[in-house]
């Protein structure tokens, strides 16, 4: 659980039941945020080390991610132009979203059911 307070602790809303059993859902976390915001190169090191452990592989964590999940090249451009969009219609509505909330909210619609398959 280190490696995933490691990746999360930057959350103001941390919550170990969200990553109790699934420390995956931590980089999938960090893969969506990295569209909003520069990971800090402490997390992206962690993010290196642990994507290579899991896929015995090497090289950047975010390309790693893309090759073994098997996503589209075009992920990273799709995922920061709904995260654009969404800025956008929350401004419109006079409300506000965090990108840790959308990064959250991608990985429970998209990567939380994949997840469970897998199990």
């Amino acid at each position: 659980m280190l490696v995933v307070s490691t990746l999360v602790k930057r959350d103001p809303n941390y919550s170990p039941e969200r990553y109790a059993g699934r420390p995956f859902l931590a980089i999938m976390d960090q893969f969506v945020l990295s569209v909003a915001l520069e990971t800090p190169a402490e997390t992206a090191l962690t993010l290196n080390h642990f994507s290579s452990v899991i896929w015995e592989d090497k090289g950047d964590w975010r390309d790693l991610v893309i090759k073994h999940m098997e996503f589209s090249p075009t992920i990273l451009t799709s995922l920061r132009q709904m995260w654009e969009s969404n800025v956008q219609i929350t401004r419109d509505s006079k409300v506000s979203i965090s990108p840790w909330d959308f990064a959250k909210g991608v990985s429970g619609a998209n990567f939380v059911p994949m997840m469970e398959k897998l199990n």
